[in-house]
């Protein structure tokens, strides 16, 4: 489902509900087409999502979301034009 690094361990899936929720939080943040298009029914854990731990660690990395979003919110912000 995700590969951003050179692993090539053992693929795992997400152990619990929390554990999905954190790695689609982080497909919206990178607006990741695959874990988008993941459909499961609410508080259910997905069939056939795989990745490699390390993968999945810089994926959901917290400090490149919040990058991610905070240049998101800048590119949204409109700067106010100047009346000259």
């Amino acid at each position: 489902m995700i590969h951003c690094t050179d692993d090539d361990s053992k693929l795992i899936s997400p152990n619990s509900l929390e554990s999905w929720k954190s790695l689609q939080k982080a497909g919206e943040i990178r607006d990741h087409k695959g874990i988008l298009s993941v459909q499961v029914e609410d508080n259910q854990i997905p069939n056939g999502v795989f990745y490699h731990r390390k993968c999945r660690s810089t994926f959901t990395h917290k400090h490149d979301l919040d990058r991610i979003v905070k240049s998101k919110n800048e590119e949204n912000e409109e700067v106010p034009k100047s009346s000259a």
